[in-house]
């Protein structure tokens, strides 16, 4: 599905079940226009359909940006970047949710988490901005639904990427590990606080 196709670029969201249970993962491919470079941003499963989702458009896969480390947001990741030198972000506090089974939540997602090259993942904090050619992502630290998940802002574009913080119409569970209701509610009150018109593209749903 096309979300966004302007002069500066071009956002496709994918809809991935994962392990045929019925439980669906957005997954966005973004294409800066003038480099034409692509970001991934939470390969969750079904990495055929994200490539596929690449060449369609057209360009060279950069970097994969994580905005949380539990297993339906990065069970395609290894798969996805093998062979390649692409590198992925994901915020420090959720770095060892990428390999370990327990803080990624395997056994609630009833899926396999096959553990990335650790050389090739870039740690970041608040406020840090990730550049896609002539597009940014500015990251915003928004635990709550884990300590390390963080929120994307494409400016130019007026998107944010939410991850598992914001769906419509509610917001992420914060009874899993490294959750924290306390910490849920601070993030909310600085989104609400600092974004009062903008496009929000969530972990899941619409």
């Amino acid at each position: 599905m096309v979300v966004l196709d302007n002069d500066n670029v071009k956002v496709i969201k994918l809809e991935l079940e994962i392990e045929n249970t019925g439980h669906i993962t957005n997954a966005y491919v973004i294409k800066d226009k003038l480099t034409q470079n692509i970001c991934v941003i939470d390969p969750a499963f079904d990495v055929t359909k994200i490539k596929e989702s690449i060449d369609n458009i057209g360009g060279k896969l950069d970097f994969v940006i994580i905005t949380h480390s539990h297993a339906d947001h990065i069970a395609g990741l290894k798969e996805l970047v093998e062979n390649t030198d692409v590198k992925v972000y994901v915020h420090e506090m959720d770095f060892n949710g990428l390999y370990d089974k327990t803080l990624n939540e395997e056994e609630i997602v009833q899926t396999k988490v096959m553990p990335v090259d650790k050389q090739r993942v870039i740690t970041v904090k608040d406020n840090e901005v990730i550049t896609l050619g002539n597009t940014n992502f500015e990251v915003i630290h928004t635990p709550g639904h884990t300590r390390g998940s963080i929120s994307l802002v494409d400016e130019k574009n007026n998107i944010l990427y939410s991850g598992d913080t914001i769906f419509k119409n509610t917001y992420g569970r914060t009874d899993l590990i490294t959750g924290s209701h306390e910490d849920m509610n601070m993030t909310l009150d600085k989104l609400f606080n600092e974004f009062e018109d903008i496009q929000v593209l969530p972990g899941h749903g619409n």
